[in-house]
């Protein structure tokens, strides 16, 4: 694993650091709770995503997707629920996700696909409720033409 930075005093001038603010992935000095990610891969989901909160979505949603591979394990007594974890950051994405979306962020939101094919057009360009179920099912439906 690459470098792993955080200090809480950069929040507002360092994105890497705002986002893992954000994950709460901050422990990147403690050897017994290992950062998730390095600085290169919060960077890499900064420019792909564009924003900080969309960074972090992406990220959330990678590491709900690596629990999820791992099993639940019990041994000993003790039990490991990595499903419980995995669903917990799924969780914590879609929560984040809403508060975007309430806050106006979250680019390309507002595509309707009505064909399943028309990303071209926007859900202002559509009138969705002068489509009935078999419209959207069927579009080249012979009563439609």
């Amino acid at each position: 694993m690459g470098a792993a930075t955080y200090d809480s005093s950069t929040l507002a001038s360092n994105d890497v650091h705002a986002v893992r603010h954000v994950i709460g992935d901050t422990q990147v000095n403690d050897p017994v709770a290992a950062p998730h990610f390095d600085d290169a891969e919060i960077q890499y989901e900064l420019t792909t995503g564009g924003s900080v909160n969309e960074a972090a979505i992406l990220l959330l949603e990678r590491l709900a997707a690596r629990y999820r591979q791992k099993a639940n394990v019990s041994a000993g007594g003790q039990s490991v629920q990595l499903g419980a974890l995995a669903q917990g950051f799924a969780d914590q994405a879609d929560r984040l996700r809403d508060q975007s979306v309430l806050h106006g962020g979250l680019r390309d939101l507002d595509t309707m696909r009505v064909d399943g094919y028309s990303d071209d057009l926007t859900a202002l360009d559509v009138d969705a409720a002068s489509y009935t179920h078999s419209d959207i099912d069927h579009p080249y439906n012979e009563n439609k033409l």
